[in-house]
């Protein structure tokens, strides 16, 4: 049996920003290249966000039940790109549709979290700092 992972996300670097941009960016073209603009910007935020989540969630890669859920969060992006008709953002700003990323990764995460609190028990603590950097902000001596 496998050891539960002690924490459900993690802190990320820069240069996982750079890979969410890139997936966004090419489904973004993909979709709106095959399908419409307006189809196209929701399509590359809802890859973003399932990006961002598989990045955040990387302790639980190992865990069957997370690409289970991450299997229905994606269905449930792509019925709603497919099914909605997203003609009304075509006067958005660009910061106005970029927007609507923050909310989708913010209940894909607290599910995630129920999740793993109802399997697993509530961890110590919930995001854990990355291995290889130094001490945080908060631990630094004020000399």
């Amino acid at each position: 049996m496998r050891d539960k992972p002690k924490t459900p996300f993690i802190g990320t670097t820069r240069g996982e920003g750079w890979i969410v941009a890139g997936a966004l960016l090419v489904v973004t073209i993909l979709v709106g290249v095959f399908f419409d603009e307006d189809r196209g910007w929701i399509a590359g935020i809802s890859a973003g966000a399932l990006a961002c989540l598989i990045i955040i969630s990387w302790p639980l890669r190992s865990e069957r039940w997370f690409w289970a859920l991450f299997a229905v969060f994606a269905g449930m992006n792509a019925f709603t790109v497919a099914h909605f008709d997203w003609s009304s953002t075509h006067d958005w700003s660009s910061r106005a549709v970029a927007s609507l990323m923050i909310p989708d990764l913010g209940v894909m995460m607290a599910i995630t979290y129920g999740v793993y609190c109802w399997i697993y028990g509530q961890p110590a603590e919930a995001v854990a700092e990355l291995p290889d950097e130094g001490p945080s902000y908060s631990e630094r001596e004020i000399l």
